[in-house]
């Protein structure tokens, strides 16, 4: 019992030494990149592209020795400045799987054309294009994807889920309070139906639509042969690297960019983190809410009363706060464009 013992404690105090030796690594302040004067900025897009990064994510990346992951504010903050940079010649983009909302996708294909309009042209590179990541490439003046890849342009559909049929097996009756003249009051509907209602759907339909409007305009205004494109997934909603060169889809079936090797390369993220703040004795403030709304006080991912309320007293007692703007609230109901395997309760509409 005393040898396991002597081994546990062990084992903790090597777990703590590196603990403290990584947080000590970490605190050594790193040598400033170069910008040359013909830098190409990298910007990698993977994964879940945030507002704001949790802070814990960001010091868990610099203790791994892991690229620090920009959020969608310093991703635009960095692209606008190196839009007035003369010493940034390009910007490649190199596209994993990301997601984010199409109202970040239209926030980042904005900061592509002011970058184009100054002349520093954006180039974007992917092994699979995917609906969204398309939508955002085809900002670019250039687009490349490797031999063999897909591209998927399948459309958007909502599809709630209900669960009458569940409660009704487990014997649960769900009691709604709405008014009679309420029939768009929809949320609380899979509590009580077994499929969705007309009004849903005609409300669904009626928000998918004027998205997928917005998306063909923007597609067309970059060039693309919109009409070509939703006659074709009508039948198949893959484009092989070949088909997706044909339809005019990317420009170039390539591993990235001719003479890679003769470019000044810098991340992104490393010519954010050189930027200079904006000086001045007033500020704004810009409180992030993001996630569903909750009672109590939560954590990152979503909004509770306790924590926005800290938040904005916090900014009214700051005198260098020149004003507080409102939070922007992304509220999404939980199952919400979610797939269902029920067709009856499906609402799908191409693109949008």
């Amino acid at each position: 019992m005393k040898i396991f013992f002597s081994s546990f404690f062990g084992v903790l105090a090597a777990i703590f030494f590196l603990i403290l030796l990584g947080v000590g690594l970490a605190s050594i302040p790193a040598s400033q990149p170069t910008i040359g004067s013909n830098t190409t900025l990298i910007l990698e897009l993977d994964g879940l592209i945030q507002d704001r990064p949790t802070s814990s994510m960001a010091f868990l990346e610099e203790l791994l020795d892991q690229p620090i992951t920009l959020s969608l504010t310093e991703t635009l903050l960095a692209l606008d400045a190196a839009a007035e940079d003369e010493r940034i010649e390009a910007v490649r983009i190199e596209m994993g799987l990301m997601d984010m909302g199409y109202a970040s996708i239209q926030e980042l294909r904005s900061a592509i054309h002011h970058l184009e309009s100054q002349g520093k042209p954006v180039h974007v590179y992917a092994k699979v294009y995917t609906q969204k990541m398309l939508y955002l490439a085809r900002a670019a003046s250039h687009l490349y994807i490797a031999p063999g890849g897909l591209v998927e342009c399948s459309g958007l559909s909502a599809s709630p889920l209900y669960f009458k049929g569940a409660l009704d097996k487990l014997g649960v009756q769900a009691h709604l309070i709405r008014g009679s003249d309420n029939i768009y009051k929809s949320a609380g509907e899979p509590f009580i139906a077994d499929e969705m209602s007309e009004a849903n759907r005609s409300q669904i339909q009626e928000r998918l639509q004027s998205i997928y409007a917005g998306i063909l305009a923007d597609l067309h205004s970059d060039g693309l042969d919109t009409a070509a494109l939703d006659a074709r997934i009508e039948t198949n909603p893959l484009f092989s690297a070949d088909d997706a060169l044909a339809l005019g889809l990317v420009d170039e079936i390539s591993y990235g960019w001719p003479n890679e090797e003769s470019k000044d390369w810098l991340d992104l993220a490393d010519y954010y983190s050189v930027l200079e703040e904006p000086s001045g004795k007033q500020k704004i403030a810009v409180i992030v809410a993001e996630g569903d709304v909750q009672d109590g006080s939560g954590s990152d991912g979503v909004i509770t009363d306790g924590s926005l309320v800290a938040a904005l007293d916090k900014v009214r007692d700051q005198k260098r706060m020149k004003s507080s703007p409102a939070p922007q609230q992304l509220l999404v109901p939980s199952g919400y464009l979610a797939s269902c395997s029920a067709p009856k309760t499906s609402c799908t509409t191409r693109w949008a």
